[in-house]
């Protein structure tokens, strides 16, 4: 290759390896076709690692302009959106597919996923019983009804029962004005009353036993 042709290739490259203008997206940030303002959104470009941010508009929209100069985005590019506020989540992906502007609504849900479990996993009347909050998400409030018109406030109460049968647990988590629910059944059996005396005696029967079989083995 003479230095002419090589000089022209350097000149040419930089087009090729970067796009000339800045790569747009743009949309609305949403939840249950509420439109909403003050949402933070932050794009990541996941090959170049660049990072862009913005946050909605009073009518809920959003701009976003992907590259500095030389502009390092490219056609086949991935880009991951997030959107956050305190209760709620968005997520989505795109592709780069043209130097056109991409318009990428974000539907936002709330970020709350109850669960819990509780131990022993069958409890007796009058057994105290463990409630662990498993939740995932951003929550203030704890709110459980174990069925029996008894309610606590705390993250892992404890709870027992006066009467043997089946509960119908319900554990509610909240976010400000956002709240979910999880519901379990659990079984709850009569205490065994044990009989005074009865283990002595039971003793005493094995040990007679023992001894009536004994003197027969030696007849």
């Amino acid at each position: 290759m003479g230095w002419r042709a090589l000089l022209a290739w350097l000149i040419l490259l930089p087009p090729l390896v970067f796009s000339s203008s800045p790569f747009v997206i743009y949309g609305y940030v949403y939840h249950e076709g509420n439109f909403l303002s003050g949402i933070e959104i932050e794009a990541v470009n996941e090959r170049s690692g660049e990072i862009v941010n913005a946050v909605s508009e009073e009518n809920g929209a959003y701009t976003l302009c992907f590259g500095n100069p030389p502009y390092d985005w490219k056609i086949g590019d991935k880009i991951i959106l997030k959107a956050k506020c305190d209760c709620l989540y968005g997520y989505k992906e795109i592709e780069i597919l043209s130097d056109e502007p991409a318009k990428v609504d974000i539907s936002l849900n709330v970020d709350l996923n109850p669960n819990f479990i509780f131990t022993p996993s069958q409890p007796k009347v009058g057994e105290n019983i463990s409630f662990i909050d498993n939740s995932i998400g951003n929550i203030l409030n704890y709110t459980w009804d174990f069925g029996d018109g008894c309610f606590a406030y705390e993250k892992n109460p404890k709870h027992s029962y006066e009467k043997e049968g089946k509960y119908n647990v319900t554990l509610k988590i909240s976010c400000n004005d956002f709240s979910k629910n999880i519901s379990k059944e659990i079984v709850v059996s009569e205490k065994k009353e044990k009989i005074p005396g009865f283990e002595f005696f039971s003793i005493i029967l094995v040990i007679l036993a023992m001894r009536k079989w004994k003197k027969k083995q030696y007849r």
